[in-house]
């Protein structure tokens, strides 16, 4: 007789410091390579929501989307009011995204340029990227799904 024991595991959201602002960024393609969305959520600490975003990007694979959703991300927080106060903390499901972030000479010919371009904008920003579970991206990855299909892309920020 084997017994087999279940677990399970809450994933959810964690809120960032004080002084920092937490975007969640996520891409969707439909199939492996074809229609590709972004989606984004810019969060404080009191889980507040700042800012929104969610559009198409065309056609690409899963990794580019994941890369485009990750600039978006950056090109809206530098062009924010949060700039000067705040520490971007960038949040994705995509592992290689991160660690090419750090170590971009890592990263495939092919995604160097969007990877330079994402750095290039961070330049003058306190930043970090991190990597979470899918599960706990949920609003992210609605956003993006959404944007696979969007003709206008959805931008909504809050009033301070």
């Amino acid at each position: 007789m084997t017994i087999e024991r279940s677990h399970q595991c809450k994933v959810s959201w964690v809120k960032p410091f004080a002084n920092s602002l937490k975007f969640s960024v996520d891409g969707a393609v439909e199939g492996g390579f074809g229609r590709a969305g972004v989606g984004g959520i810019l969060r404080n600490s009191n889980n507040k929501t700042l800012i929104l975003f969610s559009k198409s990007v065309g056609c690409c694979d899963a990794t580019s989307a994941e890369l485009f959703a990750l600039k978006e991300a950056v090109q809206v927080f530098r062009n924010s009011i949060w700039t000067r106060s705040f520490t971007l903390i960038l949040e994705t499901d995509c592992l290689a995204c991160v660690e090419w972030f750090y170590k971009p000479h890592l990263a495939p010919t092919v995604f160097k340029d969007i990877i330079s371009e994402c750095l290039r904008e961070c330049t003058f920003l306190r930043w970090e990227i991190i990597v979470i579970l899918r599960a706990a991206n949920a609003t992210a990855d609605k956003l993006a799904k959404s944007g696979i299909a969007r003709a206008r892309p959805l931008f909504w920020e809050a009033m301070t």
